[in-house]
């Protein structure tokens, strides 16, 4: 009997890739941290590869009889407690062993961490290999952080039997997230793998397969036009073929009109949306920087990784940055006002739209900008400037020459910034006044 065909999500030499980058470790029982940009195929790989198993076989070779996969999505979970989480654990912990023969260990009113631990130690005297794959790890940021030292105290049974699969949309390798994780962050900083968006080879692959589902045929024009606006995030292309085929043949024939209609669908934007919002600020700094100067801000170059590594942000043959795909530029470009200069009290910083600006000014220049953003629109007199400069003495410093230094330098600063420094405006004999 003959075996049935494997339908291949991707081409077969890249999910052989992916899953060496992912589990050859795994099977030295190292854990690994795993970043996908929201969107961009986390779920469909991963469950592929734990089903189809041969991939996977030829990686743990003779280990793989005896190691058992445990696959965690917080999408089931029933509340969002600590304990709802491992007990979803317990459950899939429980259904594996069930499957490989064994009887589980169960005590339906213990503390879940109690009886997931009881389980492992069984398995591990057995000589089970056990990786644990936690999908959306992101989700554990909302639980108290005790969490970690449940998982820790997991891995701490035996880290040559025991191992974790970190799925996130977010870098949480931040030193702000790491420093919650307790000591769980020596296991989430072993190894790094960021899944990359799709290449050239298989943007083509992906695109015949939907050709295949929906039964259409896509002219190669009409696959260039997909390739320019979603480049290789396989959701953006599959809605967008999805949404011209519900539109009709006239969108699925024309590639200028169906460019123009996916460029402004708003079930795109939502997806390019939830692309932006798993980024921190500082990541989206980096992406409002490539898109708008082709650079990346030295000052943020260490927060990059990332964006670059996923190829969210592509690096030129002439050393510029750009950004993936024109339907998520586009998405970024219409985020954020051009023209406005904002002042955050909570953070105590300057921004420019979604750009933190403030690091651009001396401390002076901070004082008196934010002193004109918090009275915007009203007439500032050299007085109340020399006040906010040199405080309640300011007659022994007062200079009109330090104030329109300080004022030239901030007008300058915003033409580097592409801001119009006409937005602060010198009013003769009165004083300055600033508007967005």
């Amino acid at each position: 009997m003959s075996k049935p065909v494997v339908s291949y999500p991707q081409p077969h030499d890249r999910l052989v890739q992916i899953a060496q980058d992912i589990f050859t470790p795994v099977k030295d029982s190292v854990c690994v941290s795993c970043f996908f940009i929201s969107g961009s195929g986390k779920r469909t790989v991963i469950k592929f590869l734990l089903q189809e198993k041969e991939i996977l076989r030829k990686i743990f070779d003779k280990n793989f009889e005896k190691t058992l996969f445990v696959y965690v999505d917080p999408d089931e979970i029933l509340g969002g407690s600590n304990e709802a989480y491992l007990r979803l654990t317990l459950d899939h912990l429980l259904l594996k062993i069930r499957e490989i023969g064994i009887k589980p260990i169960t005590h339906e009113a213990t503390n879940p961490i109690f009886t997931i631990k009881q389980n492992v130690q069984n398995l591990i005297s057995k000589n089970w290999h056990i990786v644990f794959l936690l999908n959306d790890f992101e989700f554990t940021l909302s639980l108290d952080p005790s969490i970690y030292r449940n998982l820790e105290s997991i891995h701490s049974l035996d880290k040559s039997k025991v191992a974790y699969v970190f799925l996130s949309t977010i870098n949480f390798l931040e030193e702000n997230t790491l420093a919650k994780l307790h000591n769980f962050k020596y296991a989430i900083n072993r190894v790094v793998y960021y899944h990359p968006l799709l290449d050239e080879k298989t943007i083509v692959y992906v695109l015949d397969k939907f050709e295949d589902q929906l039964k259409i045929k896509l002219s190669f024009p009409m696959k260039e036009v997909l390739k320019k606006l979603c480049d290789g995030h396989i959701q953006l292309l599959k809605y967008c073929i999805y949404k011209l085929k519900e539109a009709g043949k006239d969108y699925l024939k024309i590639p200028q009109k169906a460019q123009d209609y996916l460029i402004s669908n708003n079930q795109l934007r939502s997806v390019c949306a939830d692309i932006w919002n798993y980024f921190s600020l500082d990541e989206k700094e980096i992406i409002i920087s490539a898109v708008k100067t082709g650079k990346i801000p030295s000052s943020l170059s260490s927060k990059s990784d990332f964006v670059l590594n996923t190829g969210l942000i592509k690096k030129t043959k002439s050393g510029s940055y750009v950004l993936f795909g024109e339907l998520f530029q586009n998405f970024v470009l219409d985020q954020f006002p051009k023209e406005k200069i904002i002042y955050d009290q909570t953070m105590n910083q300057i921004f420019y739209g979604s750009i933190k600006c403030s690091d651009k000014f001396t401390f002076q220049e901070f004082k008196l900008l934010v002193h004109f953003l918090k009275n915007e629109g009203k007439v500032i007199s050299r007085d109340e400037i020399g006040q906010v400069l040199w405080g309640r003495n300011y007659v022994e410093k007062f200079s009109d020459w330090s104030i329109d230094k300080i004022i030239s330098s901030i007008r300058k600063k915003f033409d580097q910034m592409d801001f119009p420094s006409s937005k602060l405006v010198t009013l003769k004999k009165r004083g300055f006044t600033f508007s967005n």
